[in-house]
């Protein structure tokens, strides 16, 4: 697949060694990476970067990831959302919204993680990019 510079992720985690390995894991697969501890944090830098997609958890502090999709999906229709839990109780919610590519379960497989970004930022490339 052929990166594109504006290809910047958000990844929105509480716990800092979660923030760490999957922005690790999504910057060896060559995408740039802005890492926040809370969807207010992430929020309140949304109108000032272009991001290709927000990767979330949804058991946050304070706004939780399906609360931060709904408002992406408000402000930014057209930003992707994968969301991440370590939660067993995560209903229907988290993955109705209309720009949610994926729920993932913690532990998860890096590999699927990436595909999920890959198929999630396609809809949005040019057709003639070789």
């Amino acid at each position: 697949m052929t990166r594109f510079p504006a290809d910047l992720v958000a990844v929105v985690d509480d716990d800092p060694s979660v923030l760490e390995a999957i922005g690790n894991l999504l910057e060896s697969a060559g995408y740039a990476v802005s890492r926040f501890d809370s969807a207010e944090a992430f929020l309140m830098m949304l109108h000032a970067t272009v991001f290709s997609c927000l990767i979330s958890d949804v058991g946050l502090p304070g706004m939780n990831g399906c609360a931060l999709q709904a408002e992406v999906g408000r402000i930014s229709p057209l930003l992707p959302v994968i969301l991440i839990t370590g939660r067993d109780d995560v209903g229907d919610d988290g993955v109705l919204a209309a720009n949610n590519r994926g729920l993932f379960r913690k532990p998860f497989d890096g590999e699927q993680l990436l595909s999920a970004l890959a198929a999630a930022l396609e809809p949005s490339r040019p057709s003639s990019v070789l």
